[in-house]
């Protein structure tokens, strides 16, 4: 298993191959989502190789790119608050890569973009957070049990970002979280550019949101740029972190916390246009309020 990271990383995606090769001294780690690197037939076509489908040019990419830099895995398609039983393949397909690639640890987004096996596992194209009541925290606790016991990482859930909120809920956002983290033993990947996404668009003050939250069960941030579409703020990851972003992680940092990573988020197409010397800004930035703040993390971090 490769060393926990402790710092600045970049969520890796081919367009960046050469930025990363080029400015590895600017990264302490890169973060994998493994689905970008295989097509995946359903779990009705079975388990492996029945089912998936290595993109060779992608995965040569990554090995030529990521010489000797930690490597966490963040998952994009699990799905893991579908109602109903795991997607037990897919966990088998993460454990694969966590065999081959070490990965420190693995996060998943909370949230559902399949429906069920009574509905053939079709996908929704879209990312939804998960009503916040105990009947779905329970549901959620118990896969991530079965996830422990099957990759024996420690297991990072995300904040979702919420276009459709649900009224009278049994908890609110922060509840949820802490209490599933609690619950599931796991901890928090809080990604700031959600809470902002969320807080644009009207959903509840990112600031609250930070305020009700035990920082000490974060383990790593996710910071991103968007965009406006239709007067709504997308999580589009399309450049540059907006201002209020770096603020939030400033104000997160200089709290008690147990985080160990930041890791700036770009989407493909966005990384094709993006400016290196601006791709690099944004994590030299990150790197100075990561420094700027760490004294103050240091005796929190588990």
């Amino acid at each position: 298993m490769t060393t926990s990271p402790q710092g600045v990383g970049l969520a890796f995606n081919p367009p960046l191959a050469d930025f990363v090769a080029v400015n590895a001294d600017a990264l302490d780690y890169i973060e994998v989502s493994p689905e970008r690197f295989w097509h995946d037939r359903g779990p009705a076509s079975g388990r492996g190789s029945d089912r998936y489908r290595e993109i060779p040019d992608a995965v040569a990419q990554l090995d030529a790119a990521r010489g000797d830099l930690p490597m966490v895995a963040h998952g994009v398609g699990l799905s893991i608050a579908t109602e109903g039983p795991l997607d037990v393949g897919h966990i088998e397909q993460i454990g694969r890569w966590r065999d081959r690639y070490g990965f420190a640890w693995y996060s998943e987004h909370l949230a559902y973009s399949r429906l069920g096996p009574q509905d053939g596992w079709r996908g929704i194209g879209v990312m939804m957070p998960p009503v916040y009541d105990r009947a779905v925290l329970d549901d959620i606790a118990t896969k991530l049990d079965q996830i422990k016991d099957m990759l024996g990482l420690e297991i990072l859930l995300e904040n979702a970002v919420n276009y459709t909120p649900v009224e009278d809920a049994e908890f609110d956002e922060a509840g949820f979280l802490q209490a599933l983290a609690k619950a599931s033993q796991t901890h928090l990947l809080l990604d700031l550019h959600n809470l902002y996404t969320n807080d644009y668009n009207g959903g509840e003050a990112a600031a609250t949101v930070i305020d009700k939250l035990d920082l000490t069960l974060v383990r790593e941030l996710h910071i991103a740029g968007g965009e406006l579409m239709a007067g709504h703020w997308t999580d589009s990851h399309s450049g540059r972190c907006p201002d209020a972003v770096w603020s939030m992680l400033e104000k997160v940092l200089s709290r008690p916390n147990g985080i160990r990573a930041i890791t700036f988020e770009v989407d493909e197409s966005a990384a094709t246009r993006m400016d290196p010397a601006d791709l690099r800004g944004e994590l030299d930035h990150a790197r100075a309020i990561w420094r700027a703040t760490r004294r103050v993390a240091e005796h929190y971090v588990a």
